[in-house]
């Protein structure tokens, strides 16, 4: 199955090369004026959305990437 979240996901090797691990946390937030769950980086980037907590989480681990929830 290929999710694709509503915003591109970069890649695995793209956030190696910033010296950044695989984790990623997914955080519920406005982003381009809507609610939705944002992958962010150990930065606080935000690298991928999604309008739905499972898609996020799904669309993170398909590029490589261990989500968990922000809290």
């Amino acid at each position: 199955m290929n999710i694709k979240a509503d915003h591109p996901v970069e890649s695995p090797a793209t956030l190696a090369s910033d010296g950044n691990s695989n984790i990623v946390y997914i955080d519920r937030r406005k982003f381009k004026g809507k609610l939705r769950y944002v992958i962010l980086d150990g930065a606080c980037e935000v690298i991928g959305a999604a309008d739905e907590r499972d898609v996020a989480f799904a669309a993170a681990r398909q590029h490589g990437l261990e989500p968990v929830s922000a809290h």
